[in-house]
C-alpha cells in the first residue's frame, strides 16, 4: 500500500453531469441552423467516444452517463443525416428524448450484460459498485420524467401544433432544457446532502490481495457483508522488553473477539494512510518522539464473519507507563510463560495466538537472546 490517502475520490459522483452534452446540443438548436446542430452533435458525440476509451485504457472508473448521453448523440446525427425526410416533421427534441431513453436502458441493462460476460471470460477485475449504484438510481428518475415528457410532447403536437404555436414553441424548446435543468439541481441537493451524511459514518476502503483499492463500504454494510469484501486492518503489539500488553475485549465481532488481545486493533479507515491512522490511534504518545512504530508483516486473515488483511506493527516502550497517556486502556504487561500457560484455553483471540507464535520466534526471541547474552 503507498504511503499516501489510499482513497481519494468522494463517495459519491454527479451523474446528471452527463446530460451536459445533450444540453448543449438542445440548447444550440434554438439559435443555430439544423445542420450546424447535426454536426455539433456528431463531433460532441465522437469526442465523448474517444475521451471514454482513453479514461478505460488509463484505468478511471466508468462514466456511465456519459455514455448514454454518446450513444444518443452519435445516434441522432445519424438518424438526420441518413432519414432526414422521413423525420423532417419530428422535431429534434422528440428525437434526442427517444433516443436517450433508449441509450439509458441500453446502458442500465444490455450494457452490464455484456460487460459481465467479457469479465467471466477475460478479466478479474473489480469495478466499483458505487458509481453503477448510483447511476441505476439516476437513470430510473431520467426514464420516468422522460418519458412522461415525451408523452405530453407527442400528444400536443398531434393536437395543438398549429392551434397554440406559442406553447408548442415552449414544449419544444425550453421546456426540455428547463426539465434538464431540474433533474441537475435536484441532484445537487442530493449529492450534497448525502455526502454530509455519509461522512459521518465509518467507511471502510475494500481491497485486493495486492492491497490495491477497488471501492469503500460503509462499515455496518460491510458487517452483513460478512467476507464479502476485504478490508486492510492494523494491528500493534505493544512490548516492553519481552513483555506484551493486552487486555479484554468486549466487541465479539471483531477480530479480537470477546477475548483477551491487544487493544491497538482496528480497521484502517477510509482515506487515511496506515502513518495517520497509527498516528491517530497513538496520539497519546506523540509526545515520545523515541517511540516509533515498525510494520513486520502482511498477512491475510479470514473467518466466516470477515475477511481482512493484516498489517502486524510492533511498538516498543521503554517503561510500562508509557501507555498510560492513551485513554480507555485498561491491560496490562504479559510475560511470555504467562502466555504460554494460556494458550489454546480460549483466554486469547485466534488471531493473537497465531501471531504470538511468529513473534516468539522472531522478535522475543532475540530478546530473550539479547537478555542472555547481558547476564553472561
Amino acid at each position: 500500500m503507498k504511503h499516501k490517502k489510499i482513497y481519494k475520490r468522494r463517495f459519491l459522483s454527479l451523474q446528471t453531469l452527463g446530460l451536459l452534452p445533450g444540453f448543449i446540443v438542445m440548447l444550440a438548436n434554438n439559435y443555430i441552423t439544423e445542420r450546424e446542430t447535426v454536426n455539433l452533435s456528431l463531433w460532441i458525440g465522437i469526442s465523448l467516444f474517444f475521451w471514454l476509451l482513453f479514461r478505460k485504457i488509463k484505468g478511471f472508473h466508468p462514466l456511465y452517463m456519459f455514455f448514454a448521453s454518446a450513444i444518443t448523440l452519435v445516434g441522432f446525427s445519424f438518424l438526420k443525416l441518413y432519414f432526414y425526410n422521413s423525420l423532417f416533421i419530428v422535431s429534434n427534441t422528440v428525437i434526442i428524448f427517444i433516443l436517450y431513453l433508449i441509450s439509458l436502458i441500453s446502458v442500465r441493462d444490455v450494457y452490464p450484460m455484456i460487460r459481465n460476460f467479457l469479465r467471466r471470460k477475460f478479466s478479474r477485475k473489480i469495478k466499483n459498485g458505487t458509481e453503477v449504484y448510483e447511476f441505476n438510481y439516476i437513470s430510473k428518475i431520467l426514464l420516468y420524467g422522460f418519458s412522461l415528457y415525451l408523452t405530453i410532447l407527442i400528444l400536443f403536437n398531434v393536437e395543438g401544433r398549429e392551434l397554440y404555436p406559442g406553447l408548442f414553441r415552449f414544449l419544444n424548446y425550453y421546456l426540455n432544457l428547463i426539465l434538464i435543468l431540474i433533474f441537475f439541481i435536484y441532484d445537487i441537493i442530493r449529492f450534497i446532502l448525502l455526502n454530509k451524511m455519509l461522512s459521518k459514518e465509518t467507511w471502510l476502503p475494500i481491497i485486493d490481495k495486492n492491497m490495491n483499492v477497488t471501492g469503500c463500504i460503509e462499515e455496518q454494510a460491510s458487517l452483513e457483508a460478512g467476507k464479502r469484501y476485504t478490508h486492510p486492518h492494523i494491528r500493534i503489539i505493544a512490548l516492553c522488553g519481552s513483555k506484551i500488553y493486552l487486555q479484554k475485549n468486549n466487541n465479539p465481532l471483531s477480530i479480537s473477539e470477546a477475548a483477551v488481545d491487544t487493544p491497538f486493533s482496528y480497521d484502517l479507515k477510509y482515506g487515511e494512510s496506515v502513518e495517520e491512522s497509527i498516528d491517530r490511534v497513538l496520539s497519546g504518545l506523540s509526545e515520545s518522539p523515541h517511540l516509533a512504530v515498525r510494520q513486520l508483516l502482511k498477512t491475510k486473515y479470514e473467518k466466516e464473519n470477515m475477511s481482512r488483511i493484516i498489517l502486524l506493527c510492533v511498538l516498543n516502550v521503554k517503561n510500562e507507563d508509557d501507555l498510560e497517556r492513551i485513554a480507555n486502556l485498561k491491560g496490562w504487561f504479559w510475560n511470555n510463560s504467562h502466555i504460554e500457560d494460556n494458550l489454546n484455553h480460549h483466554i486469547f483471540s485466534e488471531c493473537f495466538e497465531q501471531e504470538f507464535e511468529f513473534l516468539k520466534n522472531t522478535i522475543l526471541l532475540a530478546y530473550q537472546y539479547k537478555a542472555e547474552n547481558t547476564i553472561k
